[in-house]
């Protein structure tokens, strides 16, 4: 979430430390305060890289429920485990000038981030199937698809033949490489 401090500097609040009140706080026009998110698209000049080298990281404490394997059961089991994370925004306090782009996050953000449900690879598949329908042949082109290539790797003209066989049928046909989920 983009604010600026009392100082004006720019900051970025991880959305963990926010309280539920904050998360919900809108402007006067309906807006929410907090209603920018960082996508981690960065551009650093290498003097202000070296002057982080001298600082100490900032932490937050997150709540993850995790895997484990129980050496005494015998078998993988849940728990929930704190750890310490570091995100590359906190420095940005650091920063004389600080240039924010808001863009939109249907066009520009797709992040796999779970297996399943939100922000997994079925939704960032779903937002290039629609963003590609856009630059191709604007809204309501309906033969466009992202050909979904997951355990592909190694057989290329698998793929070759698989877009050749759709674009046949008049599809229009983005192919996304990228290593099997793990």
């Amino acid at each position: 979430v983009m604010a600026t401090d009392p100082s004006s500097k720019t900051i970025v609040i991880e959305y963990s430390d926010l309280s539920s009140t904050d998360k919900e706080l809108t402007k006067s026009n309906g807006d929410l305060v907090y209603g920018l998110g960082n996508i981690c698209s960065h551009y650093f000049s290498l003097k202000f890289l070296n002057l982080l080298s001298s600082l100490s990281p900032t932490y937050h404490v997150a709540r993850k429920n995790i895997d484990f394997y129980d050496p005494i059961a015998k078998e993988a089991k849940k728990c929930e485990a704190v750890k310490l994370e570091t995100f590359v925004f906190d420095v940005f306090k650091e920063a004389e000038k600080v240039e924010v782009v808001s863009v939109s996050r249907e066009d520009e953000f797709a992040p796999i981030k779970n297996k399943e449900g939100s922000d997994s690879r079925e939704t960032a598949l779903r937002l290039l199937t629609n963003l590609w329908k856009k630059r191709v042949g604007g809204e309501g082109l309906e033969n466009v698809d992202v050909l979904d290539i997951e355990g592909w790797e190694g057989n290329e003209e698998k793929v070759r033949e698989e877009v050749k066989r759709r674009a046949g049928e008049g599809e229009t046909v983005i192919t996304v490489w990228e290593r099997e989920w793990e």
